[in-house]
């Protein structure tokens, strides 16, 4: 399967609200798709969110339907730093595996 790895810093404080709604938005999405599954973490500043899928195709489909386009121009308006990873597993990996993936092989978005 596929693991789908992603961490959002968001710029300010203020914008918290309005990034959690559009994130709430997306997940009520997810859980209409072939999604294996899907975790969420973070604080105030930074957001992490962990999804599996069967296959590309799959991932492809969900990462290119309007909810989650309008979510990606959203947070590239309110976010600093964007990483994303992907790669192949057996299981979803815990939340401390997942971060130093992340921060190791991440590709990284600045803004």
């Amino acid at each position: 399967m596929l693991v789908s790895l992603t961490s959002i810093k968001l710029r300010s404080p203020l914008q918290f609200l309005g990034f959690h709604y559009t994130v709430f938005q997306v997940l009520q999405k997810i859980k209409a798709t072939q999604c294996i599954g899907y975790k969420t973490t973070g604080g105030l500043l930074t957001h992490f969110t962990m999804t599996t899928w069967e296959n590309e195709t799959q991932m492809n489909s969900f990462s290119r339907n309007n909810p989650h386009l309008t979510a990606m121009k959203r947070s590239v308006a309110i976010a600093k730093e964007i990483r994303v990873l992907t790669f192949e597993a057996d299981t979803m990996p815990s939340w401390k595996t997942a971060k130093k993936l992340l921060y190791e092989k991440g590709r990284v978005l600045s803004f």
